[in-house]
C-alpha cells in the first residue's frame, strides 16, 4: 500500500522526503483532531450524565474499593449528610443493622453471578437518626479505568407506610370478621365465594372457599330463591330471616354490597344465629299466655270452688241422714264422683297459675326419675313399653322440688305411652283389621348428662314423633291433639320447669319418634 502510494506521489512528481514531511505532519495534525474529537466526545458524554445524575430523583452511588466514591446530589437529600461526607462514607454505615447481612448478601451475588441480582428492600439510618426504606438495585461498571460497583436507591418510605397502614387495616377488619360470633362469607358477582370467616367454616364444617355457594351451603343447581345477589348488585342492603334447610336453626341474614373500584360489587354475606333467641320469644310469649290463662283459671275456680264445697257438703249430710236407704245413698255416692272429678278438674286448673307451690330441697335428678319410673312400673309393663336408663353417675344436687319434677316426668312417660298406643290402633292390617303387637319396638329412653353449666334430661321414644305443625304449639294451654284431655298437662310441665329457671324443648327424633330434652341450670346446686 506504502508503495502504491508512493508510486502515485512520484508520478506527480513530489520527492520522496517531501511526503514523508507532509504525510508526517497530516498524520499528526490527523491525531490532534482525533484527540480533541474524543475529548470532546468525553466532555459532552460526561455532561449528558452529570446532567442526568445530577437532576435523578433517586440516589445513585459508585462503590469502589467499598467505598462511595461518587454519589449525586439526591443521596444528601436521602441520608442528610453533607456532600464531603456522603462521599467518603462507606454504604454499609449507613444501613441499619438489621439490614446489613442483605446488603452484603447482594454485592457478594453482583460480584459472583454473570448478571445483577434483583433489588432488595432495605432500611438506611439518616444522620438525623431517621430511618428510611430504600428499593436499591447495583450493576457492575467501570468507573475512571477500574471496576466499580453502580447502586442506584430509590426512597420507598412513604410507599411502605401506606403498605403498612393497609396492612394493619386489612389485619385489624380480618382479625374483627374472624372474631365474630356471626357467620361470614363473600360473595363474587359470579356466585363463587371469595372469602369465609372462622366461624362460617366452623358452620359449613369445612372451607368452600372458591366454590360456588348455592352448591356448596345449600346443595342446589341454580340460586336460591331467597337470594338477592341482584338487589345487593344494585348497592341494595336486605335483611331476612330464615331457617336454613341445611340444619333447620333460624337465622337473621344480611346482605351488604362490597363495592370495587372496577367491575360489579360483591356480596357480604352474615349469618346470625338466632335460633335461641326465638326459641326464648316462643317461652316468653307461652309464659305470658300461661299466666293469663292461670289467673283466668284461677278465677273460674274459685267461682266453681265455692258452690261445688258446698254441694259436696251437703251430699255429705244426706248421706248420714239417709244411712239406711241403699238407693239414695248410690245416687249421692254416683254425685259425689262427680262433684269430685270437677274438683279435680279444678284443682288442675289452679296448677297452670301456682307451680311453684312445692318447697324446694336438695335433689338428685337421677333418684327423681328412678323413683318415678318405679311408681309407673305397673303402668308400663301393662303397656308392654320398655324403659331404657343411661343416666350419669357424676350428675350433682340441686335445689327442686322432686314431687314437680316427678309430675313432668309422669306426664312425658304417659303422653309416649299413649302416642305409642294411638300409633298401635290405628296400625290396623288391612285385611284381617288386627292391631300391631303392642310390643313391637315399644322403647321409652331417659338419659341425664352435663352440658356446660346445666343439667339435661332427655326422654325420647319410639313412637309417631309430633307433626310439624304442632310442635310450636304442644306447651301451649288447652293445646291438644287427643280425644280425650283438657291439653293442660304439657302447659303444666312447661311452667314447673320454668319456675325451677330451666328450658323444656320438644323436637322429633332421627329416628322419628318424639324428644323432649330439659335442661335445669347446676347454679341452683344445694
Amino acid at each position: 500500500m506504502c508503495l502504491g502510494m508512493h508510486d502515485g506521489l512520484a508520478v506527480q512528481g513530489l520527492p520522496t522526503i517531501q511526503y514523508l514531511m507532509e504525510y508526517g505532519f497530516f498524520a499528526f495534525a490527523l491525531a490532534g483532531v482525533w484527540v480533541a474529537f474524543n475529548s470532546y466526545l468525553e466532555t459532552a458524554a460526561e455532561e449528558k450524565y452529570r446532567v442526568i445524575t445530577e437532576y435523578a430523583n433517586d440516589c445513585i452511588l459508585v462503590i469502589q474499593d467499598g467505598r462511595v466514591v461518587f454519589r449525586n446530589p439526591s443521596c444528601y437529600y436521602l441520608t442528610s449528610l453533607s456532600l464531603s461526607r456522603a462521599a467518603a462514607r462507606d454504604l454499609l454505615d449507613i444501613v441499619t443493622s438489621a439490614d446489613r447481612k442483605t446488603v452484603f448478601e447482594h454485592f457478594r451475588t453482583l460480584l459472583k453471578g454473570d448478571h445483577p441480582p434483583p433489588p432488595i428492600t432495605v432500611r438506611i439510618r439518616r444522620s438525623d437518626g431517621e430511618e428510611r426504606w430504600v428499593d436499591m438495585a447495583s450493576s457492575l461498571i467501570r468507573y475512571r479505568e477500574r471496576p466499580a460497583t453502580l447502586s442506584i436507591l430509590r426512597d420507598i418510605t412513604e410507599r411502605k407506610r401506606a403498605e403498612e397502614i393497609l396492612r394493619e387495616s386489612e389485619e385489624k377488619y380480618r382479625s374483627m370478621m374472624e372474631t365474630m360470633h356471626d357467620s361470614v362469607y363473600i360473595c363474587s358477582p359470579d356466585f363463587r365465594i371469595v372469602y369465609m370467616n372462622s366461624a362460617m367454616i366452623k358452620m359449613m364444617g369445612r372451607d368452600v372457599t372458591g366454590e360456588c355457594c348455592y352448591q356448596a351451603l345449600f346443595e342446589r343447581d341454580g340460586p336460591c330463591p331467597w337470594c338477592v345477589h341482584d338487589s345487593v348488585q344494585q348497592g341494595e342492603i336486605s335483611e331476612v330471616e330464615m331457617v336454613s334447610p341445611r340444619d333447620n336453626r333460624s337465622y337473621h341474614v344480611t346482605y351488604s354490597p362490597v363495592f370495587h373500584k372496577a367491575g360489579p360489587a360483591s356480596t357480604m354475606i352474615i349469618y346470625r344465629d338466632i335460633t335461641l333467641t326465638k326459641r326464648l320469644e316462643e317461652q316468653v310469649l307461652r309464659s305470658e299466655r300461661l299466666s293469663a290463662t292461670g289467673q283466668l283459671a284461677a278465677t273460674v275456680a274459685h267461682e266453681i270452688n265455692s258452690p261445688l264445697q258446698g254441694i259436696i257438703s251437703l251430699i255429705g249430710s244426706l248421706e248420714r241422714a239417709y244411712q239406711q236407704d241403699e238407693r239414695l245413698l248410690e245416687k249421692l255416692s254416683l254425685l259425689k264422683r262427680a262433684f269430685m272429678s270437677i274438683r279435680n278438674t279444678v284443682t288442675r286448673l289452679l296448677d297452670l297459675s301456682r307451680p311453684g307451690k312445692e318447697a324446694k330441697q336438695p335433689t338428685n335428678i337421677n333418684r327423681t326419675i328412678e323413683d318415678t319410673i318405679g311408681l309407673l312400673k305397673s303402668y308400663l309393663k301393662k303397656n308392654q313399653v320398655q324403659m331404657i336408663l343411661d343416666l350419669s353417675p357424676t350428675i350433682p344436687n340441686i335445689s327442686a322440688s322432686p314431687q314437680q319434677l316427678g309430675h313432668v316426668l309422669m306426664n312425658l312417660i304417659s303422653n309416649s305411652v299413649e302416642a305409642m298406643d294411638e300409633a298401635s290402633r290405628l296400625a290396623q292390617h288391612p285385611k284381617t283389621g288386627g292391631t300391631v303387637d303392642k310390643g313391637t319396638d315399644r322403647k321409652i329412653a331417659i338419659s341425664s348428662h352435663i352440658d356446660k353449666d346445666n343439667i339435661v334430661i332427655n326422654v325420647i321414644d319410639t313412637g309417631p314423633g309430633i307433626p310439624d305443625e304442632n310442635l310450636k304449639h304442644i306447651f301451649e294451654p288447652f293445646y291438644t291433639r287427643k280425644k280425650k284431655g283438657m291439653g293442660i298437662g304439657l302447659s303444666i310441665c312447661h311452667g314447673i320447669i320454668l319456675d325451677h329457671h330451666g328450658v323444656i324443648e320438644a323436637e322429633n327424633s332421627p329416628e322419628g319418634g318424639a324428644a323432649f330434652t330439659i335442661a335445669l341450670p347446676i347454679e341452683q346446686t344445694a
